[in-house]
């Protein structure tokens, strides 16, 4: 694996200089595969360019899986980064576009199909998000949804090759903090039934750990009194 960044002057037609920004990114997959990700970022174009190549285990030449492109003013902080984010050896490219106020930003996340028949990379999750992770077989993504608290959308492992959708959501889970003295952090979880949140157990308790945002001292699925979710 190497990461390391590159400037890149390319001469105009003028006698001034227009500079680009070239970082690459290269990882081994556990199946011995390499996955490889060049971006380019030029202040004429104001504009930020993907390419990703993959090599597969034992071959000496690298296929061109995908090109993206993103507006620099649209997405300042944006980019593109390799994560394993299954934590099984082989890498997604996450995507980075517009960010809000707080860490919530908008991703992309790309996988690699290397089973039978060709090569590609084809898009897994599209969504907002400060994190995306892996939890037993469900994928969350998780965004803060004020200044103390925190949402929680799990999702089924897909069977197939196609994108993440909301068909997919088992869970909502929203974590918050009360005012009080002392404070209590409340952790309630949600399935949506004919379009209405009903408050539900969780089926596996490794997904309990999404409830200490704050801390280990939470109160799970508390009575409803006079308060909302």
């Amino acid at each position: 694996m190497r990461t390391f960044l590159v400037a890149a002057l390319l001469l105009s037609h003028g006698s001034a200089f227009a500079a680009c920004d070239v970082m690459y990114s290269e990882k081994l997959n556990a199946d011995g595969s390499r996955i490889r990700i060049t971006q380019r970022q030029c202040d004429a174009t104001k504009s930020r360019t993907l390419h990703v190549e993959f090599q597969p285990q034992g071959s000496e030449s690298c296929l061109s899986l995908l090109k993206r492109t993103q507006s620099v003013s649209q997405a300042p902080t944006g980019g593109w980064r390799l994560r394993d984010i299954d934590a099984d050896g082989l890498f997604e490219i996450e995507e980075t576009g517009a960010c809000g106020a707080g860490p919530n930003c908008e991703h992309r996340i790309f996988k690699t199909s290397v089973g039978p028949g060709p090569i590609n990379a084809y898009l897994f999750f599209q969504g907002g998000y400060a994190g995306f992770k892996r939890i037993s077989d469900y994928y969350v993504a998780s965004g803060r949804s004020s200044c103390c608290s925190w949402d929680h959308q799990v999702y089924k492992k897909p069977m197939t090759a196609d994108p993440i959708t909301d068909s997919d959501l088992v869970y909502e889970v929203m974590v918050g903090v009360d005012v009080g003295d002392p404070p209590r952090t409340r952790c309630r979880v949600f399935s949506r039934v004919d379009h209405n949140l009903i408050q539900v157990p969780l089926s596996d308790k490794k997904l309990l750990t999404l409830c200490e945002v704050y801390g280990e001292n939470y109160v799970f699925n508390p009575p409803f009194l006079n308060e909302g979710p």
